[in-house]
């Protein structure tokens, strides 16, 4: 995992460099969170990505995202056909003109290409876990990590939760027993 502001803001420092032969980048940020704080420093992250994208001419996809417990969201660019997708568990805070330098980006390798605008909800009966749960319900490709590393990461957390549950009920019949205060347990009267 790459943070999307370090690579970025190098970029942006080195206006030089290009990257004549790139065609699919994935970066992650810890600024794609929910709340107005996060306006300015997502619009930032997103101008500087469309700037570095006109410096990759062979660019096909580009995804930023953020995935941990109880939130996900992603950024995505899409060459062909020109297109944007924000993806998350929030509602949408990203202001228009956040979108334009990449209207920029999609007249650099077409003129006459329109771009196109998606915004997407994660359903929320889906509980983000981890990030392993934000990457598959991001749709995040596949390269972001390997699939059985992502199954593993999922399972692992699956089992993690039950153990909890089950400690949880051994916990409250301790509890009522009175066994685990060095108490007499509670016996029933007939």
């Amino acid at each position: 995992m790459v943070d999307a502001g370090a690579f970025f803001a190098a970029c942006h420092r080195n206006s030089s460099w290009t990257w004549p032969r790139l065609k699919t980048l994935t970066l992650t940020t810890q600024v794609f969170v929910p709340g107005v704080d996060a306006i300015r420093p997502t619009a930032k992250i997103l101008e500087r990505a469309a700037a570095a994208a006109r410096k990759m001419p062979r660019l096909e996809t580009l995804h930023i995202w953020n995935g941990r417990a109880g939130l996900a969201a992603s950024f995505r660019y899409q060459a062909s056909p020109p297109s944007i997708t924000w993806r998350g568990t929030w509602p949408r805070t990203l202001r228009h003109g956040a979108f334009y330098p990449w209207k920029e980006v999609a007249y650099d390798r077409d003129p006459d290409a329109q771009l196109a605008v998606y915004h997407e909800a994660i359903d929320k009966r889906f509980v983000m876990k981890s990030h392993a749960d934000a990457v598959h319900y991001l749709n995040l490709p596949a390269t972001v990590i390997r699939p059985v590393s992502l199954q593993q990461i999922r399972l692992d957390d699956r089992v993690r939760a039950e153990r909890r549950a089950v400690e949880r009920q051994c916990m409250l019949y301790l509890i009522a027993s009175g066994s685990d205060l060095g108490l007499d347990p509670v016996v029933p009267m007939v």
